[in-house]
């Protein structure tokens, strides 16, 4: 897929589905030529682990079993990057890899078919560095138990990770940031080629696209939206998840944005909400400002 040069951000409109391109594609070819970054989805059995923090998973051993498959080192800083390797995982839904005993989030698997991509080698990250080839080896294959027993029994997972706060609190804050910033659900998941009716915009789906044509409804007065497909809405932070690939459609819904928070504030600057969340921040230490506590 088509990422913009020098940025992670997808170039083009339904990337999940629509628009792919195997690796000798001359489209693909012609946009990284011309300096375009690209991503690649784990697809084909093909897995990845983004290691956001390498170094403490190192200090864990809970990467020894990567080292001897396909690594990519990020243009990011420290010590960071994308192991690739095939597993057949229960589900495609993204885990989050967590310390075990700070809860410090230290990077996610993206098991094939989860609607995601990390950057190739030779793209170029934001900072102006590349991505490069650190292990030029063979896709490994695993069993699942062996992922269970080498790397899940070392950390924490998504799936087991117990949630301080009361749903209700979470989603009480969350309407809360909402507010404070302004976001509406149209800005990130408008309908394509939509209708009014009584008030609703409805259309097809812009990501995952539409066989009916008009899976996706939204509702501007009370800022939500809802897709017939897969059952699953939500408000403006799970839209702008969705649009962003940090979470699947089919996932959208109360809660669905646990564990992801690393991920939607820097989507959030990227759609030009970085000085309103830096106001936020400072406001973190007023004692009439306590409702964002949980994200800030």
């Amino acid at each position: 897929m088509k990422v913009r040069a020098k940025d992670k951000a997808a170039l083009e409109p339904k990337w999940q589905t629509l628009r792919n391109y195997s690796a000798a594609d001359p489209d693909l070819l012609k946009h990284i030529e011309t300096g375009g970054n690209y991503g690649v989805m784990p697809a084909g059995g093909v897995c990845i682990l983004d290691a956001d923090n390498a170094t403490e998973l190192v200090q864990l051993h809970a990467l020894d079993i990567f080292s001897d498959t396909f690594f990519v080192r990020t243009g990011g800083e420290g010590f960071r990057g994308h192991f690739y390797f095939k597993c057949d995982f229960p589900d495609h839904k993204k885990i989050i890899l967590y310390h075990p005993e700070t809860g410090k989030e230290l990077g996610d698997i993206r098991p094939s078919g989860c609607k995601a991509y990390c950057l190739g080698p030779g793209s170029i990250h934001p900072s102006g560095k590349p991505y490069t080839i650190g292990n030029d080896r063979p896709v490994r294959e695993f069993t699942y138990e062996e992922i269970m027993e080498k790397l899940f029994s070392k950390v924490g997972t998504s799936a087991d990770k117990k949630e301080k706060q009361p749903a209700g609190d979470l989603n009480k804050n969350e309407n809360n940031l909402v507010e404070e910033l302004g976001l509406t659900v149209t800005e990130f998941l408008m309908p394509l080629n939509h209708t009014i009716r009584d008030s609703q915009i409805e259309g097809e789906h812009p990501v995952h696209g539409s066989e009916t044509g008009t899976n996706l409804v939204v509702d501007p007065v009370k800022n939500i939206w809802y897709c017939r497909r897969h059952n699953s809405g939500g408000g403006p932070l799970e839209a702008l998840a969705v649009s962003e690939g940090i979470i699947d459609c089919s996932d959208a819904g109360k809660g669905s944005l646990r564990g992801h928070w690393p991920e939607i504030f820097p989507a959030l600057e990227r759609r030009g909400y970085g000085e309103k969340l830096k106001e936020l921040k400072d406001l973190k230490s007023l004692q009439d400002k306590k409702k964002l506590k949980i994200f800030l």
